[in-house]
C-alpha cells in the first residue's frame, strides 16, 4: 500500500471500526486523525497491544500536531530497531 501510495510510510495506522466509534465517543477531538494519510509505521511506547485507544489517540495527535521529518525518521528507525531486539510486538 505504501509503494501504491495509498499509505505513508509513518502514520497512525487505520483503527478498528469498533474502536475508532469508542475512542470518537470519548475523545471528538480523535478525528484529527483522518485529516493525514494512514500510515504503515507510528511507534508506540509499549507496543500498540499495550495501550488503550484512547492513549494512542493522545500519541497520534501529539504526531499529527507535532510533525516533523525528524520524528518519521525516529518512529521508522525506532520501529526497525525494536523489530530487531522483539521488543513491543
Amino acid at each position: 500500500n505504501v509503494l501504491k501510495g495509498d499509505m505513508s510510510l509513518v502514520g497512525p495506522r487505520p483503527m478498528a471500526v469498533p474502536y475508532h466509534e469508542k475512542l470518537l465517543g470519548e475523545r471528538p477531538s480523535a478525528v484529527k486523525r483522518y485529516a493525514t494519510m494512514p500510515g504503515a509505521i507510528l511507534r508506540y511506547p509499549r507496543g500498540k497491544s499495550e495501550v488503550t485507544p484512547r492513549q494512542v489517540s493522545e500519541i497520534e495527535s501529539d504526531y499529527l500536531e507535532h510533525w516533523n521529518i525528524g520524528k518519521d525518521i525516529k518512529h521508522f528507525f525506532g520501529t526497525l530497531m525494536d523489530i530487531v531486539a522483539g521488543k513491543n510486538f
